[in-house]
């Protein structure tokens, strides 16, 4: 089967312009990608960024299984002087246990410990991406880790207060529940909370 000339002559004008239009585009993303000219900037380096209280264990409720325990950064999200662009989650897999029934807070402490409070630490990077062209900043982290703390209590029957020793184990301190669940969200709060 003989292909006319004037069909010859239209499937090689339109392979042509395929190929232009190929060409074209593959040349315009790359003056778009080259020519952005990011600038990027370590703001803070390993630095503790958010905290966010997980819960309260005690021994009956202690499991051997991991649970998935998310932070999640929301987009707008000020921590540390700076305003987060876009939304970043972090997972980390904890085995939330519970105390044994035989612990104390400290070595002089009459109370067993009857729960431990878990609290999630996230450390990283703050980075500053400039774009030259567009002049748009965005705030990111980067290099993160999370981590936590199980933070032994006592959980008083009234269910109002808990008693909690500092890091040290070497004092104590009564403090109210709804106070000490929200410091451990709160980085400053945290820090002081658990390390007096």
């Amino acid at each position: 089967m003989k292909l006319k000339k004037q069909a010859k002559i239209l499937i090689a004008a339109v392979a042509l312009s395929v190929g232009i239009m190929v060409i074209f585009c593959c040349y315009t993303y790359y003056q778009n990608t080259s020519t952005a000219n990011l600038v990027i900037e370590v703001v803070e380096e390993n630095v503790e960024i958010a905290s966010q209280y997980v819960g309260m264990i005690n021994q009956s409720e202690s499991t051997n299984e991991y649970k998935k325990c998310i932070m999640k950064i929301t987009a707008g999200t000020k921590l540390m002087n700076t305003t987060f662009a876009r939304e970043q989650i972090f997972e980390k897999y904890v085995q939330m246990t519970g105390p044994s029934g035989t612990e104390t807070l400290t070595s002089d402490s009459a109370e067993a410990v009857t729960h431990y409070a878990y609290s999630l630490l996230l450390v990283g990077d703050i980075i500053k991406t400039t774009n030259e062209k567009t002049n748009q900043v965005i705030y990111s982290i980067e290099n993160a880790m999370l981590s936590y703390d199980r933070i032994p209590v006592v959980l008083y029957e009234d269910r109002s207060s808990v008693l909690i020793s500092n890091t040290k184990g070497t004092k104590e301190k009564v403090v109210d529940l709804e106070e000490f669940t929200h410091a451990l969200s709160i980085l400053d709060q945290r820090t002081s909370m658990i390390s007096w």
